[in-house]
């Protein structure tokens, strides 16, 4: 496939605050309207939901082991993600587990 070069290519941040549903509004309006228009940034996004998909098997699949930002954790709460949370406070310990529901 070949696509053409973009006159006003979008910044890969609102990009990805576009795939993330983190843009409303004029804003959404505005990305919509370039990404019908526009093969370069449409497949941009393509690519970055591909990436997306796949980081997300190998997460699912229990290949990463990662810190979780509080800004993440609450963006993958409101996808609807069943999440279990601990506290732990310094030098303490705590017994968890992992329910069959839970996705996080």
């Amino acid at each position: 496939m070949i696509v053409q070069l973009c006159d006003a290519p979008i910044a890969d941040e609102r990009l990805l605050g576009y795939w993330l549903g983190e843009v409303a509004g004029v804003e959404e309006n505005a990305l919509d309207e370039h990404l019908l228009g526009c093969d370069n940034c449409s497949e941009r996004l393509r690519k970055l939901a591909d990436l997306g998909a796949g980081v997300r098997a190998i997460v699912a699949r229990g290949g990463v082991q990662a810190v979780i930002t509080d800004g993440l954790l609450e963006c993958l709460a409101r996808q609807g993600l069943q999440i279990r949370e601990y506290s732990v406070f310094p030098s303490g310990s705590v017994n968890c587990t992992v329910a069959p529901d839970d996705d996080l």
